[in-house]
């Protein structure tokens, strides 16, 4: 790594160069989709402008305390790392970009750096080949160790080819996250979905359920070797739609009924952000649960909650075409706490302003009916509740829906209750 002065590095190039993080590297705009973690508890991360550490104790290790972001590299493509960086006394930094665990961290630079830090800022690039292809890799800076030096990051970003650019210029949306991408589609609608097991899916499938439709598709929530694909990218909607070993949901049926009702220039994306057994607070912004019980091997490592992860795709599906609308369900972790409700308001309405939405359709489905052996109906009445809370929220209704467990529908009972939801969406969109 290279070191020259802040002033120096003002601007390195005049034509536009986009930031690959999702996030301003100003930090303008807070934290967004940086995460830090610290075995200390008492170590504090401020965003004001830049990222100032309070370290208040040495630690064993490096890794100890880390400052991450997510990026998407690409097998042979050169990238430029640049930031700034000082502390309040000598001491070193490590940075890197690495596969982000949890089976291993291996650099994707081959370069990792250790670098010394005065007390004036300094700003520092890295110029590398991408190893490998990875879309779920990440920036990482661990500033744990033997000092306890407090430290001040600012102006980070990545950038394709060899120079800097703007830390607070991003890609706008509709060009395409990458040059294999085609370009941004207006016709191309979008549904984000999340919640948990219903939505994810509990009951089997066959290569019958396949909608054989190019215009359906769905953007892949993890990366899988074994369905090879790669996280954030997109694929012909065939099952699993959630993670790599999933099953058919209530969204199954929802992108199929659409699909087949809208006109042919239209095509229907999804994006399944859904975890088995997991509480409202998993997708909560702030991550009040962190990854959560269950979701901790369930989230690709580098999102601290459920909430980023969501963001992340939404923001990935909006390169190429428009969110139509939000589809949930979720609330059996939840029955009967009247605080679920509010909840489920702040999430949508951080999620429409997070991404521009306005108020796009919300629809919200009730839980298995008591009628028909479910643990968790009289948790209806929340679920019934959300459109006084929720401008342009509606609740598919659950009557007459068969399960296979007390919490769980069955294989029929998802077909029909996705096609529930798409009548609903159809009404309020087309």
């Amino acid at each position: 790594m290279n070191n020259y002065s802040k002033t120096e590095s003002t601007k390195l190039n005049s034509s536009v160069i986009y930031n690959l993080l999702e996030s301003d590297g100003t930090f303008s705009q807070g934290q967004e989709f940086f995460n830090y973690f610290s075995l200390a508890p008492n170590d504090v991360v401020v965003f004001n402008g830049s990222a100032d550490f309070t370290i208040t104790q040495a630690s064993q290790n490096i890794y100890d305390f880390q400052f991450t972001h997510p990026v998407s590299l690409t097998s042979g493509r050169e990238y430029t790392l640049c930031f700034d960086a000082k502390a309040d006394g000598n001491r070193t930094l490590y940075v890197d970009i690495d596969s982000a665990g949890p089976d291993s961290y291996d650099s994707l630079t081959n370069q990792p750096s250790t670098l010394p830090l005065n007390i004036n800022y300094q700003t520092f690039t890295l110029t590398f080949t991408a190893v490998t292809t990875d879309a779920t890799a990440r920036l990482v800076f661990h500033l744990g160790g033997n000092s306890t030096h407090d430290v001040e990051l600012d102006n980070i970003g990545v950038y394709e080819g060899g120079i800097c650019g703007e830390p607070n210029v991003h890609k706008p949306a509709g060009s395409g996250s990458d040059p294999s991408d085609t370009s941004f589609d207006p016709n191309f609608h979008i549904y984000l979905a999340f919640g948990q097991s219903n939505m994810e899916g509990t009951a089997p499938f066959t290569t019958a359920d396949y909608i054989n439709d190019p215009r359906a598709q769905i953007i892949s929530n993890f990366t899988c070797p074994n369905l090879r694909r790669v996280y954030g990218e997109w694929f012909e909607a065939q099952q699993p739609y959630f993670g790599c070993f999933g099953s058919i949901g209530v969204s199954d049926s929802f992108v199929q009924s659409l699909v087949a009702r809208v006109p042919a220039n239209i095509s229907i994306g999804l994006v399944p952000t859904a975890i088995g057994g997991s509480d409202i607070a998993l997708f909560e912004k702030g991550a009040p649960i962190g990854r959560g019980n269950i979701g901790t091997e369930r989230i690709p490592a580098h999102f601290d909650g459920g909430y980023n992860w969501l963001l992340d795709l939404a923001k990935k599906a909006q390169r190429r075409g428009v969110i139509k609308g939000i589809i949930f369900h979720q609330g059996e972790t939840n029955t009967s706490q009247p605080q679920w409700k509010n909840k489920v308001s702040s999430i949508i309405e951080n999620l429409r302003q997070d991404l521009d939405l306005g108020d796009v359709p919300f629809l919200a489905g009730e839980l298995l009916y008591r009628s028909a052996g479910g643990c968790c109906g009289i948790h209806n009445t929340e679920v019934n509740f959300l459109p006084e809370l929720i401008n342009n929220a509606h609740v598919i209704p659950a009557h007459g829906l068969e399960g296979v467990d007390n919490a769980h529908f069955s294989y029929n009972a998802y077909k029909i209750f996705g096609e529930r939801y798409a009548d609903k969406m159809f009404e309020l969109v087309y």
